[in-house]
């Protein structure tokens, strides 16, 4: 093959420039050659595992590998600024950042940058609505499921873990996409959506105190309208409702704003969080919290 031109370093390098955080799979890669080879000035007679070579050796891209205990392991190409959010939504295709890692991003809470959050939704199921008390009591004595979904980054300076998690269908209600200059462009819930699946699977943003010190401080952005809609929509047979309008209430909304989780009914006790030992009742919202439960 002939040698790299200054041609072709000059156009990879404004490529890159102006696409500095990116990451890729192998189908990705093989698209985005194939998509840029003749900006880039290559021949056609060069193979897309030559121009691969090319990128990697000429350090346009790196190749990270991300391990697991349970699956196969698994190999990315990024870019040399690719933040982790852009690996991690390069793990499976359409996802988006979700739970703490959405959180962190809409300033909820701190940033925890050993582990990034992403949702890769089911295929739509038929509902189930067998609900009574006693059911919701089994499910929420038992500790939380939790994803054994998971790869780490083992970077010896910045070992980072990736949980991918699969959440009920909702055909991304409520996901966007964010520009950030020094993370690139990410696909994520927006605040509302993220609001809805702290309550839900608070384990997944530090726990229940976290998930409350988030309420308050989305108290002044949230569209409190937008937030029933987006739990509406969701459809969950268990009655969030009681958890989200009790969480407003303990992080200071008004009133006529955490009333409105009222209307779907208070039938049944809830859970704020799954395998509490001793819980605390608040009879206004029917719903058992933890006793340590703090801003």
């Amino acid at each position: 093959m002939p040698p790299l031109k200054n041609s072709h370093r000059m156009a990879l390098d404004a490529y890159f420039d102006g696409n500095k955080h990116c990451a890729f799979n192998l189908d990705g890669l093989s698209d985005l050659i194939a998509g840029n080879r003749a900006t880039w000035g290559f021949p056609k007679s060069w193979s897309i595992q030559h121009i691969s070579r090319i990128l990697l050796e000429g350090g346009w891209l790196r190749t990270v590998s991300l391990t697991s205990d349970l699956y196969r392991s698994k190999t990315r190409f990024a870019s040399r600024l690719a933040s982790r959010f852009q690996i991690a939504l390069s793990i499976k295709r359409g996802s988006y950042l979700s739970h703490g890692t959405a959180a962190s991003l809409h300033s909820l809470i701190e940033a925890d940058a050993s582990i990034t959050y992403v949702n890769k939704e089911q295929s739509p199921k038929n509902p189930t609505r067998n609900l009574s008390q006693d059911s919701i009591d089994r499910a929420f004595l038992r500790p939380p499921r939790e994803s054994n979904y998971r790869f780490w980054q083992m970077d010896p300076q910045n070992a980072t873990q990736y949980v991918i998690l699969n959440g009920k269908s909702s055909h991304d209600l409520g996901v966007e996409w964010t520009e950030r200059a020094e993370f690139g462009r990410l696909r994520c819930s927006n605040l509302e959506r993220t609001l809805v699946d702290l309550a839900v699977r608070p384990q997944y943003s530090g726990g229940s105190s976290l998930v409350l010190s988030a309420y308050l401080k989305a108290k002044a952005n949230v569209d409190v309208n937008r937030l029933a809609y987006t739990l509406e929509q969701l459809n969950y047979a268990h009655p969030y409702h009681q958890a989200i309008g009790f969480l407003m209430a303990r992080a200071g909304f008004e009133r006529s704003e955490y009333e409105l989780f009222k209307k779907p009914g208070l039938k049944y006790n809830f859970y704020l969080k799954y395998g509490m030992a001793k819980p605390l009742y608040d009879p206004d919202w029917k719903l058992y919290y933890p006793q340590d439960l703090h801003l």
